[in-house]
């Protein structure tokens, strides 16, 4: 749409059946949209009226290998103190199967925890990866991250190796 010298647009999470806001003043910076989505046009005006783009977005907490090949995952966490129960799980999956896992008893005196596992794996292009934690201290237990003084605190990579 085009109102005077800026373009304006509408936008929608469910194909166009609703609209979560219409009119709205293209910036030339990101604009958010919706849970995190953000779109940025390169210029504020020369749309053409009627243009539709859609997307399919992929979850944030998954990562996406671009090209096929062999990856190595690895993630680090560590567990806030304070519980003296229970275990403490970090967890690789790929394409939402089991791949490795460390589990640690919790540290007495509320110390904390820290755990690193890694794997390697096959993915084609387009798989994924994704790290999962749980913990049955009975309690809210936070993961700490690298500002914690622990150097591989909520830490997670995956690179491609061959």
């Amino acid at each position: 749409q085009s109102v005077g010298a800026t373009d304006t647009f509408r936008w929608s999470d469910d194909g166009g059946v609703t609209w979560d806001a219409s009119n709205v003043a293209i910036t030339g910076a990101a604009q958010n949209l919706n849970n995190g989505v953000t779109v940025t046009f390169g210029a504020k005006t020369g749309h053409t009226v009627g243009s539709r783009w859609s997307w399919t977005e992929r979850p944030l907490h998954r990562l996406y290998a671009p090209v096929d090949g062999w990856y190595q995952i690895s993630a680090s966490v560590e567990w806030a103190g304070g519980a003296d129960v229970g275990y403490r799980t970090l967890s690789i999956y790929v394409n939402g199967n089991y791949m490795a896992t460390l589990r640690s008893p919790y540290v007495a005196g509320g110390n904390f925890v820290n755990q690193t596992v890694a794997t390697a794996a096959w993915l084609s292009a387009g798989q994924n990866a994704d790290i999962r934690v749980l913990q049955n201290s009975g309690a809210a237990l936070d993961i700490r991250g690298a500002t914690s003084g622990y150097p591989h605190g909520g830490r997670v990579t995956m690179h491609r190796v061959a």
